[in-house]
């Protein structure tokens, strides 16, 4: 009669031991290729409303005004929206289809209108702020910026999930770079004159006034 014999505790702790070993690298892996999806979307988003923006306009000879209570717009889910896109980019011509696409790496707590993409008109801002009139959201900006960003710029919040680096003045221009780890300081910026995330020039004093 043939002896029916058990795993031994060291075989068993060995098993456990291999299947630790490999939770540990998959799942790290698995979070950063969540990661460099949410990337790839938020670029591919970016990509779409830059479009949207160019396509305004070529029909209106001017870019899309940023979405402001104080102009008329109307409140998102209660809230007082600045900064965004507005909802006259798809209506009543559809620039785009949803002007109000999420940004998929703003904190939850944050609130509705924030959870959007950024918008900032920088030509409005700034003649808003030299013919002193109002709306006054003109602050944060430097007359360097139109030159280096163009009319406008629009971003996320990218993998840190916050705006700039806390304590850094002008940090809310930098860039995100993956190349400093998947997750990392840095917002996603697209804007009119530049396609991708780049860093403005070393030695400028600033694109923003303190941030």
């Amino acid at each position: 009669m043939t002896e029916k014999r058990g795993f031994t505790l060291i075989e068993l702790l060995i098993v456990v031991a291999i299947i630790a070993i490999l939770a540990a690298i998959a799942v790290p892996n698995f979070l950063e290729a969540q990661t460099r999806s949410r990337v790839s979307r938020t670029v591919s988003d970016l990509r779409t409303m830059a479009t949207a923006y160019e396509s305004y306009a070529v029909d209106h000879n001017r870019h899309p005004r940023e979405w402001d209570v104080r102009y008329g717009d109307p409140q998102f889910e209660g809230d007082d929206v600045v900064g965004r896109t507005g909802w006259f980019l798809s209506t009543p011509i559809a620039y785009i289809t949803n002007p109000l696409l999420v940004d998929v790496f703003v904190p939850d707590h944050q609130q509705p209108f924030q959870r959007l993409y950024m918008y900032q008109n920088l030509h409005d801002r700034a003649e808003n702020r030299d013919l002193g009139r109002g709306p006054t959201f003109s602050q944060g900006f430097t007359d360097l910026a139109i030159p280096f960003y163009g009319v406008w710029r629009a971003g996320s919040y990218g993998p840190s999930r916050q705006i700039g680096v806390a304590g850094v003045t002008n940090s809310a221009q930098m860039p995100y770079d993956p190349t400093n780890g998947t997750i990392s300081d840095g917002n996603i910026w697209r804007s009119q004159a530049r396609a991708e995330n780049n860093m403005p020039p070393v030695g400028n004093p600033g694109l923003l006034g303190p941030h």
